[in-house]
């Protein structure tokens, strides 16, 4: 199930910390970083280049309640939450004379984002707009050589644009970071949530309400849809584990000399499965 597979492949921290430090090490060349959220979760089932394009990532990251409860579903960590919306500007900030790359929305949101990077200590080398076609984007980054290239023009068409920039900047040593809305975020297009309602994890609800006419698809159906698949990823997750359970016993009952040293070790009052030195 590539479902599984992707919810595996989410890197997992204690705190926010740990994540930002662990992006400031890599020397991957370059390295794509990208969020998983429900709605991204959902997109990957029905679209396989989408797919591919997050496993093509060097890290995936879990944003919101929603990949928490589907990882625990698959019996994983789920760790703290790395939205993009928080991560992202704690990285620009920790890195000061970085040269960032910034692709994305629109005027005059972009300008506005761009201004708002640069106060955090940031070097914006380069601007673009979000609606141009994906190899439009390839020439201009490589030129500008970024050390962080801030991709927000949602989801597919950032992650397709990181595994084309991939492809020409080679071993160009940056990191490419699909932010989804976060340059409209920077740049107070839309208002954050309330810390109230971003506490009880219901950000996206604050979101809905704004933009009710684009959202309600993403969080309405996508959620009922969302629901079906952490039941889904529940239940295979579940079928795994007894037939591992069921592999083991069966090999362990097919292996005489095994079942005989766990008899031979209980008769000498040593615990089932532990040698004597332990």
């Amino acid at each position: 199930m590539h479902s599984i597979s992707l919810l595996e492949k989410v890197r997992v921290f204690g705190n926010s910390k740990d994540c930002i430090d662990w992006l400031n090490s890599v020397r991957v060349s370059p390295a794509i970083v990208s969020f998983l959220n429900a709605h991204a979760f959902n997109l990957s089932c029905r679209n396989p280049a989408f797919y591919s394009a997050l496993m093509a990532s060097e890290i995936v990251l879990r944003d919101g309640v929603g990949t928490e409860l589907i990882m625990q579903a698959a019996a994983l960590k789920a760790g703290v939450n790395t939205n993009g919306t928080d991560l992202i500007p704690a990285v620009l900030q920790s890195r000061p004379g970085a040269r960032v790359a910034v692709i994305g929305t629109r005027e005059p949101w972009l300008s506005a984002a761009c201004a708002r990077i640069e106060k955090f200590g940031a070097n914006v080398v380069l601007r673009i707009d979000g609606f141009k076609d994906v190899g439009a984007y390839v020439e201009e980054v490589a030129c500008a050589a970024p050390d962080i290239i801030l991709l927000g023009m949602g989801m597919p068409k950032q992650e397709f644009v990181a595994v084309e920039l991939v492809k020409r900047l080679d071993r160009h040593p940056c990191l490419i970071l699909n932010g989804g809305a976060i340059l409209d975020f920077l740049a107070d297009r839309f208002p954050r949530a309330p810390k109230g309602l971003r506490r009880f994890r219901m950000e996206w609800l604050f979101r809905l309400l704004l933009e009710p006419r684009r959202l309600w698809r993403r969080y309405i159906v996508g959620g009922v849809i969302f629901s079906t698949r952490i039941v889904q990823v529940a239940w295979v997750s579940r079928s795994n584990l007894l037939a591992k359970v069921s592999g083991s016993s069966e090999i362990a009952s097919s292996n005489p000399d095994h079942a005989n040293s766990n008899s031979r070790g209980q008769g000498r009052g040593i615990e089932p499965g532990k040698s004597e030195a332990a």
